[in-house]
């Protein structure tokens, strides 16, 4: 399919040799060529624009033939006629004793059984994933359903299966964009009656990529399959490929939507803010030493900024240093007492008197020690100490369904109250999947860190767990084991903000420990 006259038969092809449904008729059942005229339809947009589909050469849908005794057969149909165009010829065979016809687009293997009397629908065979190719001007027609029911006549009036999101890109170097909703879901597996109408989505995700290159000032059309439920805050992440940190912005604009098959809602052209930001790590000192300096990168530097350092506040042991390319130098008296601190604040001006800043620790330990630390934590960034026992508010996102840590109980899989390995916490009582259970924290900036997160899953579903570092992408663990606590170890980098949280399925995050050592 094709948008604003730009045929994507390559994207097209490829996606329909990757899902094509084979001829496939019973063996009592002769085959007879047949022709039918696909109109496809023309997106009417909630601003009075118009976005016109037309079919490109190469396209193929899915004829799904019905004999009267409710017998289905799905065949492959290619575009004979009508390239370029809204209305073009699609031509075939079918089994001669079938005489109800509808059609899919894009080529896609429908779920077995679910054109059956006991479920007549379009069930797709498969989640239609979670990434999408930008076109400018344009979508990406893996992620644009289509169906239709053929009249007397042999003619099918397709119609859409999707909404549209409109965006107008705003920002230079942009590699992809992500539209995250706060509370629907705009991708998994569709389901739709079988006069088009939508049902359902199974397997749904709440976020959707675009991924480029994108051009500042070129349009583009996100195709989601929402949910039956109303938006609130939709959030749009831009990721660029010149390494500025990823940028972010929310909208509430359609709070209230409950999103339209065949409608675009124009996201109009976000435009996000690229200034210049510091990074840099603090600073652990040895008790003897007398000297050091802080190592600093500048993101987005500017063409006339300058870097500068100051201490927050007066120190007798330390003395700041020049700036010299991308260290801070400074020297410092031997320590003969308690651990101390001292906080530097580097300063980037630029522009017209435009500052970015950034407070960096220099801490210095006292004589014959070494510095490690444990964190135990558990629901969003609360910390317990060693020795004290967690009796409530442990949860883990899914539902409104309970899942008890005791010796029975079907949702608890025999798992007693859990002492943490090398510790003395023990969590108990019940746990909540309300969809806000996740741990989150920032790793030290001197010392090196590991976290061990302990965690099970419920009698259903698949029990993945990630961690995502701040900015960066999430990396998945596998599934838990029902009635068995499982632990994963993951070495982390210093100075950033990590997220565990539940990837998919139903699971109880029991606890995370952060261990921070020299």
């Amino acid at each position: 399919m094709k948008k604003f006259s730009i045929i994507l038969l390559a994207v097209a092809a490829i996606f329909a040799a990757c899902n094509k449904v084979e001829n496939v008729a019973p063996a009592e059942q002769k085959l007879v060529h047949k022709t039918f005229t696909a109109g496809s339809p023309e997106t009417k947009t909630a601003l009075g624009a118009s976005l016109a589909v037309n079919w490109a050469a190469g396209d193929e849908i899915s004829v799904i033939g019905v004999t009267a005794g409710g017998t289905e057969t799905a065949h492959t149909f290619t575009l004979t006629e009508g390239a370029g165009t809204p209305s073009a010829v699609f031509e075939g065979e079918v089994g001669e004793e079938e005489v109800t016809f509808y059609a899919v687009y894009p080529n896609v293997a429908l779920k077995a059984g679910s054109l059956t009397a006991a479920s007549p629908m379009f069930d797709f065979g498969a989640s239609l994933g979670a990434t999408q190719t930008a076109v400018k001007d344009g979508f990406d027609p893996a992620f644009a359903p289509m169906t239709a029911v053929a009249d007397s006549d042999g003619n099918f009036a397709f119609r859409h299966g999707v909404a549209f999101f409109k965006l107008t890109v705003g920002n230079e170097n942009v590699a992809s964009v992500n539209l995250k909703t706060s509370n629907s879901r705009f991708q998994g597996r569709p389901q739709y009656n079988l006069d088009g109408s939508y049902i359902n989505i199974q397997g749904a995700q709440d976020n959707i990529t675009l991924a480029g290159p994108l051009e500042k000032g070129a349009t583009y059309y996100i195709p989601v399959i929402c949910k039956n439920s109303t938006l609130q805050t939709l959030t749009l992440t831009y990721k660029f490929s010149d390494g500025t940190p990823d940028k972010s912005l929310s909208t509430e604009t359609f709070a209230s939507l409950k999103p339209a098959l065949g409608v675009v809602y124009d996201l109009h052209t976000p435009t996000v803010a690229i200034t210049p930001e510091i990074e840099a790590d603090d600073v652990l000192l040895d008790a003897e030493a007398t000297s050091g300096s802080i190592t600093f990168n500048v993101i987005n530097p500017a063409s006339d900024g300058v870097m500068s350092a100051a201490l927050k506040e007066s120190s007798e042991w330390l003395t700041l240093g020049d700036v010299e390319g991308n260290a801070v130098a400074f020297t410092s008296t031997v320590n003969s007492g308690d651990r101390r601190e001292a906080v530097v604040t580097l300063t980037y001006t630029y522009g017209d008197s435009q500052t970015a800043t950034l407070d960096v620790t220099v801490a210095q330990k006292a004589p014959g020690t070494s510095e490690s630390h444990v964190r135990i934590l558990y629901n969003g960034s609360t910390e317990v100490l060693d020795g004290e026992t967690v009796t409530t508010n442990l949860y883990f996102s899914h539902s409104s369904s309970y899942v008890t840590l005791s010796d029975s109980g079907s949702d608890g899989g025999g798992i007693p109250n859990y002492a943490i390995p090398g510790t003395s916490l023990t969590a108990t009582k019940s746990v909540k999947l309300d969809g806000s259970g996740h741990v989150t924290f920032t790793t030290s900036g001197t010392l090196n860190s590991s976290v061990t997160f302990y965690y099970t899953k419920r009698k259903s579903g698949t029990g993945k767990i990630q961690i995502t570092p701040d900015g960066g992408s999430a990396t998945v663990y596998d599934d838990a084991t029902y009635g068995t606590v499982n632990s994963k170890t993951v070495t982390l980098a210093k100075s950033t903000q990590y997220k565990i949280e539940r990837n998919n399925g139903e699971l109880l995050l029991i606890a995370v420990v952060v261990s921070e050592t020299e």
